[in-house]
């Protein structure tokens, strides 16, 4: 019951934050709305000569009111819907790692060595779908992506809760890690045709917490789950509570956007948004080598995409920390305690998603510093503890903490700037095969880590890992620094 008030609490708390922040910005749009219809009452009254500086006026205040309401007029459902769907997913998807120790207690589990070849291939699957899907959501659109996405997961996770043994769970699994490989570019599809530049990074940030609060319900929910089932079967049930989840997010996001569609029908909100689109991504015909072609000759793409991959061996390790943290707590609280960086997370997107959007571009390239800086220290002093050269009382405390600071450290420079760069150089037409090319090159990164980490792992042997992740610190502090001073040109 405790697991279920805390997921209902961190709902309610993202849903309420996020349709607070839309409310001020649609509140600041209609000041702004409010203020052009003055100024084009008082030029009336000056008499000015003025057919063409009325007409003028009249044009600059249905401009900005359209600017306005393609962020305002329906946006906080659609952003707290994406924000919501995809922490469905993240939760979906992080079932099997929060279960590696129940599954190896299932008796039709034999062969649980087979597990680490299991995630280095799941681990690669996910890269190949970021390179096949991301052209397929191009085309089909980002919403009927997230859609088919939802629907193909919950209906894998029901057959996984029932697979007679681990050869045809293998299978599901890596079929499933294929799916998930089309929801981040979905999410960012959606985000480049329905919000104006200035709100990618905030809703991306909006979209990130979804994803932190889907691992910290995983940890918490699913936790307690396993608690509370007994003779090797709370897996599949863990399995089953993800699919029911998953469902129901799904029926919401169907329900509510075909509401959202019949607003726009009765409305002018679709025309005020074609009007602000830029001509240019309507117009858009490049091809998808054509745009790889002209990406690939620019410096920041490459060196954002080498500080996105090296970062993205950390949010691999993620799917590592109930394994890890069973070196201080037994397996069922380490699975709890493993909500820690999904904390740290969550509470660096509450506080800086709005913030970043505000700042100049020197402080931009300063906050991503400054949180490589962490993400270099942080599993440094971890590696110095497993090698005996740092000694952290109370390991069962002390450790945790630190990963909430480092989940705070990890969020900002994963998902913020390569997300906005991908929507910017990959245009209106390859969004989200830009979007995920991105993530491809770090799930490839990835894929070697999962499989040495899930066998030193296995052998308590974690010294290793988290030197590869403070080494990965390292590079994404430089790449991403060049990358950003080169963009800002």
């Amino acid at each position: 019951m405790k697991a279920f008030l805390s997921l209902a609490l961190l709902l309610l708390s993202c849903c309420h934050t996020t349709a607070a922040f839309l409310h001020h910005q649609q509140q600041q749009g209609l000041r702004r709305h409010n203020k052009n219809l003055a100024d084009l009452k008082s030029s009336q009254q000056q008499r000015r000569p003025a057919r063409a500086v009325t007409t003028h006026l009249a044009t600059t205040a249905t401009a900005t009111v359209a600017a306005d309401t393609a962020t305002t007029d329906v946006r906080p459902p659609l952003a707290a819907l994406l924000s919501l769907s995809y922490m469905s997913i993240i939760l979906s998807i992080t079932t099997m790692p929060v279960c590696l120790k129940a599954m190896g207690a299932d008796a039709a589990f034999v062969g649980g060595s087979n597990m680490p070849k299991l995630l280095a291939v799941a681990t690669m699957a996910t890269c190949g779908g970021k390179f096949i899907l991301g052209p397929a959501t191009d085309r089909v659109g980002g919403e009927a992506t997230l859609v088919i996405t939802m629907a193909v997961v919950a209906a894998t996770l029901v057959a996984c809760s029932l697979a007679p043994s681990l050869h045809v769970f293998g299978h599901l699994w890596v079929w499933l890690s294929f799916v998930y490989a089309a929801a981040w570019g979905a999410v960012g599809k959606i985000v480049r045709e329905r919000f104006v530049e200035s709100a990618w990074s905030t809703q991306l940030g909006w979209v990130a917490a979804g994803s932190r609060i889907g691992s910290l319900s995983s940890a918490l929910l699913f936790g307690e789950v396993l608690k509370r089932t007994t003779g090797g079967v709370g897996w599949r049930r863990v399995f089953q509570v993800g699919a029911t989840v998953q469902a129901t997010v799904l029926a919401l996001y169907v329900l509510l956007t075909r509401r959202r569609h019949h607003h726009h029908q009765h409305g002018t909100a679709t025309k005020s948004r074609t009007n602000t689109e830029p001509a240019s991504a309507s117009a858009s015909v490049e091809s998808a080598p054509a745009m790889i072609s002209r990406v690939s000759s620019n410096p920041a793409f490459w060196s954002m995409l080498a500080g996105k991959s090296a970062l993205m061996c950390v949010g691999q390790f993620i799917s590592f920390m109930p394994l890890y943290l069973t070196l201080y707590m037994p397996a069922p609280q380490a699975a709890t305690a493993s909500c820690a960086f999904a904390v740290g997370s969550l509470l660096a997107t509450l506080t800086l998603s709005k913030a970043y959007q505000a700042m100049s571009n020197g402080d931009k390239v300063a906050a991503v510093a400054a949180s490589n800086v962490l993400n270099c220290l942080v599993p440094g002093a971890l590696w110095a503890h497993q090698v005996g050269m740092l000694h952290l009382p109370a390991p069962a405390v002390t450790v945790p903490a630190l990963l909430v600071a480092y989940g705070a450290a990890w969020f900002l420079p994963f998902y913020i700037p390569p997300g906005v760069l991908a929507l910017q150089l990959g245009g209106a037409g390859h969004a989200a095969l830009l979007t995920n090319i991105f993530d491809a090159a770090g799930f490839s990164a990835a894929s070697v880590l999962s499989f040495y980490a899930m066998k030193l792992g296995a052998e308590g042997r974690w010294a290793p890992v988290l030197g590869s992740l403070s080494a990965g610190g390292g590079v994404a502090l430089l790449c991403m620094f060049v990358a950003m001073r080169v963009a800002a040109r």
